[in-house]
């Protein structure tokens, strides 16, 4: 057992321990060092966007979820030049907080004006609902087909259906920019002239069938909510038999509506090699701030209902006091209250929508209150016994050894070890007193013990104090 030795006022520690510690000239450098490496080959892509067809092509990357890093949350900012003014860009780069780059502060790339390209904004403009055109590879599809308006664009459907099994059909959709529209000087765009069969063979009825029920289901996916939650289901896109689920979804923000639809597609080599691929109907999702706050904290309350312990809730307030814990247009409140060893701790935090932000409107939403045991440390033991043990070391006198025995009900006979465990709650608290001599000055041993399955057993330091005094 350690312990702490108290020898008129002085203090040694007795450990059977070695520590070894490395130094570190500068061990944030070195994080941020790590952290740059870690990111280095998309924050030059980032810094290379200086066009807007380079941005927009940028923002499909970022909404297909194919920009990513572990541990890095990336942060897009783009805003789309138009006829009359330019745009910008650039991305920030934040390391989570629970990430092995939490010691790294964000990195933002250079920060790039564009020009307005009437062809890329075109071609952006258009460009989900050409993916959708490029799909088209059936009959039902086809007669159903109904693109969504879009703004100075004007959408032909060029589709001669088939009349007979022996003469198919052709599907094709054109993209035109009306005359005298912000995209009049672009260049028009068809979609892939896809041949059209007057009935679904035998294996494409099949391959149509297994995936009757997934298509129903996305066919029926039209707010955010429901969005968002198929985005997560999606854990594995084979779960079909011979078949991939290909996921469009471009999530709505505050200022733009989103897009939803999923392709079926036969595997390479599958049970339905050859067939055509099926989309779902292409729905429009509009922005739902609840939906929306719900995303943006995922990572963070995940975190917050975790936390079951002291330390962690410290740990957790010290973050957020220095900054690492934020969550653009949210009010993070914290309340947590400190356990004691007779009373239980709790931990909640709670995300709020800040005025006018991008998630008005949105109520609240609260991480689970966790009450917590109180564990057991050093400061808790120190505590509990400090009020005694500074009063043992002023004791000058045998007069004052007395009133102290007195006021504690401690046994004060000479030269024998007397113990006590009924003044502090855990702890043997064991004395003596004597001399050598009637000449000799008095000593007075007292000796603070954590007691063997007690609340404080877990610490296993003992306390000594001697004090020499005159009569």
């Amino acid at each position: 057992m350690k312990k702490l030795l108290m020898l008129l006022g002085s203090l040694s520690i007795i450990v059977g321990s070695v520590s070894t510690v490395i130094a570190c000239d500068n061990p944030t450098s070195i994080a941020q060092s790590i952290f740059e490496n870690a990111i280095k080959t998309e924050l030059d892509r980032a810094n290379e966007v200086t066009t807007q067809l380079t941005a927009e092509q940028y923002k499909i990357d970022f909404n297909d979820n194919k920009i990513k890093v572990e541990d890095v949350i990336i942060e897009l900012n783009y805003i789309v030049p138009t006829h009359d003014q330019s745009g910008s860009f650039h991305v920030v780069f934040t390391p989570t907080v629970v990430g092995k780059y939490n010691q790294a502060k964000e990195i933002k790339s250079s920060y790039n004006a564009i020009d307005y390209d009437v062809q890329a904004a075109f071609e952006a403009a258009i460009n989900d609902e050409l993916i959708y055109a490029n799909e088209i590879k059936t009959r039902n599809v086809a007669d159903n087909y109904n693109p969504a308006p879009i703004s100075d664009v004007e959408i032909s459907k060029n589709y001669v259906e088939p009349i007979s099994p022996e003469i198919d059909g052709q599907f094709q959709a054109a993209f035109t920019p009306t005359k005298s529209g912000i995209y009049e000087k672009a260049t028009p765009r068809v979609s892939s002239s896809n041949i059209i069969k007057y009935e679904n063979s035998g294996i494409q009825k099949k391959f149509e069938a297994a995936i009757d029920d997934e298509l129903a289901l996305a066919n029926g996916i039209m707010n955010h909510d429901k969005a968002e939650q198929y985005s997560q289901d999606l854990v594995d896109p084979y779960k079909i038999p011979g078949v991939k689920i290909i996921l469009k979804y471009i999530s709505p923000t505050f200022q733009d509506k989103g897009l939803f639809y999923v392709i079926f597609t036969p595997t390479a080599n599958g049970i339905y090699k050859g067939t055509d691929s099926v989309p779902s109907q292409k729905n429009q999702i509009k922005y739902q701030p609840q939906t929306a706050l719900k995303k943006a904290i995922k990572e963070e309350i995940q975190r917050a209902n975790n936390i079951k312990t002291e330390i962690a809730a410290e740990k957790y307030q010290k973050d957020f006091d220095s900054g690492k814990i934020k969550i653009r247009d949210v009010e993070i409140g914290i309340y947590w209250t400190s356990s004691t060893p007779k009373t239980k701790g709790s931990f909640q935090v709670v995300f709020s929508p800040k005025t006018n932000g991008i998630y008005q409107g949105a109520y609240p939403i609260r991480s689970i209150k966790n009450d917590y045991e109180h564990i057991i440390v050093l400061k808790d033991y120190e505590k509990a016994i400090e009020a005694m043990k500074k009063e043992a070391e002023r004791i000058d006198s045998i007069t004052e050894q007395k009133a102290f025995s007195k006021k504690y009900n401690l046994d004060n006979s000479i030269n024998s070890v007397h113990g006590n465990r009924d003044v502090i709650p855990g702890v043997e608290i064991r004395t003596a007193l004597g001399r050598d001599h009637t000449t000799l000055p008095w000593y007075y041993w007292i000796n603070f013990k954590p007691i063997s399955g007690g609340i404080y057993s877990s610490v296993g330091i003992e306390v000594e104090i001697i004090r020499q005094f005159k009569g």
